[in-house]
């Protein structure tokens, strides 16, 4: 019996090897901030009408959000899963899968780290990049998304000096 594609099973297998080569965890954020920018341009670019509607769904659901008013882990939940609708819009699987793969293995150590004081701006971040990929922006949804995450590196290094410089663990 073959078991179901998962992406944490997928990055669980990953870190392994990552962990046998000394990559860190800045290495693991780096590869993000090279595949999701690229793929939130892709989506754009190839306006696929299931995943327009699927962002314009995101959009009206999360319009009225008050990102203020949710717990850490509401929080958590909500920024991973924006991320890992976007990665599943790739329209190539194995990208889809390597970079979901990616946001696992970094969550599986930053989890708890996620700025709460930024709920806002990365709410704010989102509904721009979804917009700009319902739009066809191509250059400036990647731009955004380029810009949105290199913000959590940023905030990540100057916060939890530390922990990108660990070597991924094996989990």
């Amino acid at each position: 019996m073959v078991a179901q594609v998962d992406s944490a099973h997928y990055g669980r297998i990953s870190s392994l090897y990552y962990h046998m080569s000394d990559a860190t965890y800045q290495d693991v954020a780096d590869a993000r901030l090279v595949m999701e920018p690229v793929i939130a341009r892709l989506i754009a670019e190839k306006q696929d009408p299931d995943n327009i509607e699927t962002l314009r769904a995101y959009v009206a659901a999360h319009s009225a959000d008050d990102p203020g008013e949710d717990t850490y882990e509401a929080y958590v939940d909500e920024a991973a899963g924006f991320h890992k609708l976007v990665m599943g819009m790739a329209g190539n699987p194995v990208l889809s899968l390597a970079a979901e793969s990616l946001q696992d293995v970094l969550l599986g150590r930053t989890q708890s780290l996620f700025p709460i004081e930024e709920q806002g701006r990365v709410h704010h971040d989102h509904m721009m990049i979804a917009k700009a990929m319902i739009k066809g922006e191509a250059g400036r949804a990647e731009r955004l998304m380029r810009e949105h995450m290199q913000e959590y590196v940023n905030y990540s290094l100057q916060r939890y000096p530390g922990v990108l410089a660990e070597t991924v663990d094996w989990r």
